[in-house]
């Protein structure tokens, strides 16, 4: 039960999961390696299995258990963890250098956030959609806002019925796991991971059919039935992107002139960092 409330089930831990990502992670609220990301939380946790609105007693209460920490911490021991910056040097130096735990370390030094999500928008592989989803959630949260992300949920909802595919490399097995199993347990870790991103640009922009998105997805969702569940997002996917659409232009957000010294499009990006 502990791994839930860990930076494997944490958004700001973008390019691991709870059966993907071995090796270090990378935490965009510390700016930190993580280490151990099983044992290592911390007070802002923003978990990946389901929308932040769902869990906010969960969440109060775990903030309540870790406020005196200003950084990670580690949960066995409930010792802070200072940050510690990546270095791409060490990493090749050790030959365990992460391409995605690299980029998950460019976010705060690109010029433009959205720019980077929307650069990983339209992948199959699996960890790439799970950073993808977990990135773009940050950013609508941080920026508290769902004019900046319209379009970015756009390309998340546009691929919600495609398969992710795992290299044996990315999935996390551990003593006694069966690998077809974890393969199974990453792509709906990927699946609600996106589904929690489209839940709260549902919360963030007062779109009630995408807040309670899990609502319309009928029994396949209930039994986790991956094959019958994939023609209910097909269909899904295509009223979602019209309620997306339909609001961003009732609200004169989609594809608005950009003023002068804006981000493009009306998009202000307000977590540029």
């Amino acid at each position: 039960m502990n791994i839930l409330f860990s930076c494997r089930n944490c958004v700001q831990n973008c390019a691991q999961g709870l059966n993907l990502g071995k090796g270090v992670g990378y935490c965009l609220q510390h700016d930190s390696i993580i280490h151990d990301s099983e044992d290592t939380t911390c007070k802002y946790l923003h978990r990946k299995d389901l929308p932040s609105f769902v869990v906010e007693e969960s969440a109060e209460e775990h903030r309540r258990e870790f406020w005196e920490f200003p950084y990670l911490v580690s949960m066995t021991a409930k010792r802070s963890l200072r940050p510690e910056w990546y270095s791409e040097k060490v990493g090749w130096e050790r030959r365990d250098f992460d391409s995605l735990i690299f980029l998950s370390s460019q976010y705060h030094r690109a010029p433009r956030a959205w720019v980077l999500i929307q650069s990983l928008s339209g992948r199959v592989d699996g960890r790439i959609s799970l950073l993808h989803a977990s990135m773009l959630r940050r950013y609508t949260s941080n920026c508290g806002s769902w004019k900046s992300s319209y379009k970015l949920i756009l390309g998340l909802i546009q691929e919600l019925d495609a398969t992710p595919s795992f290299s044996q490399a990315d999935l996390v097995v551990r003593e006694g796991d069966v690998i077809s199993e974890v393969n199974t347990q990453a792509t709906w870790e990927v699946f609600f991971t996106r589904l929690g991103a489209i839940q709260e640009y549902g919360w963030h922009s007062g779109i009630e059919e995408l807040r309670w998105a899990s609502d319309h997805l009928g029994d396949a969702l209930i039994a986790f039935d991956w094959s019958a569940l994939l023609p209910e997002l097909s269909k899904r996917r295509e009223d979602w992107m019209s309620s997306v659409i339909a609001h961003a232009k009732e609200n004169g957000q989609f594809f608005a002139e950009p003023k002068r010294d804006s981000a493009p499009d009306g998009d202000n990006d307000d977590e540029r960092r």
